[in-house]
């Protein structure tokens, strides 16, 4: 006959039966041992069946965990549970004293921007890190940029440059998307347009928007203040100044 050799429910024995089919009768090893609680106070005597789960003595564990705090759990078998213990950290960039932080919890993030010089140019805009590692590398930085706009002045235009950080190299030639604003010549009427790398535009056309705003401010001079004006305009003819300024 074949002895049946499956591994029993316990664990750690095997079938010493024939084989058959089914399900293996219990396991028949007992042991002669006493059986502790984990804390090791509390034990139940001998002859102990084997499977039989150690007793609990409804204490605390105690046991010193990695971090040097005690296990706060009660008795139990297996593995300790990460430290809940309620410590105060500093966070990954040093600036912040976080409290409250479980134990096990990694370095704690404060959330603020990092903000330190890089050697681009720009400021770190990446959120609380370890010093130091704002990039991988200062040779990985130099050659890729850090991400932000340039905003060097570019040289055609004085204009700050828009494109992608791009240390020890040029900025690159491309037309000028900066807005800017193109006045007439009295600097009352004006338009927006884009720089395209001119700056230098004409003034525009005065109109007769511009021409009465003259016209008035002369007069304005003539009786000394803008109150006096005010005072006296309807008593002012305005034949001899053009017809579309009035």
């Amino acid at each position: 006959m074949i002895q049946c050799n499956k591994k029993l429910t316990c664990g750690l024995h095997e079938c010493t039966d024939f084989c058959h089919i089914g399900f293996c009768a219990p396991c028949k090893y007992v042991s002669a041992q006493p059986l502790y609680c984990p804390c090791k106070i509390v034990k139940l005597d001998p002859p102990i069946k084997c499977g039989v789960p150690a007793p609990s003595c409804k204490g605390p564990c105690l046991k010193e965990l990695a971090c040097g705090h005690p296990c706060s759990m009660l008795c139990h078998t297996g593995n300790c549970p990460p430290c809940l213990e309620s410590v105060t950290r500093l966070c990954n960039c040093g600036k912040e004293l976080m409290t409250n932080i479980f134990c096990h919890k990694r370095t704690p993030n404060c959330g603020q921007v990092c903000k330190s010089e890089l050697q681009c140019g720009h400021k770190c805009q990446k959120v609380c890190h370890l010093a130091g590692k704002c990039f991988n590398s200062v040779d990985e930085l130099m050659q890729n940029g850090c991400g932000e706009r340039c905003m060097k002045l570019k040289q055609e235009c004085g204009h700050k440059c828009m494109a992608s950080c791009h240390p020890d190299k040029d900025c690159p030639k491309t037309p000028c998307e900066a807005e800017l604003r193109v006045y007439c010549g009295c600097g009352q009427r004006w338009v927006e347009v884009t720089c395209k790398s001119n700056p230098d535009r004409p003034p525009i056309d005065c109109d007769a928007r511009c021409w009465k705003k003259q016209r008035e401010a002369r007069i304005a001079t003539a009786f000394g203040s803008s109150e006096g004006f005010a005072a006296n305009k309807d008593q002012i003819k305005f034949e001899y100044y053009p017809e579309e300024a009035i």
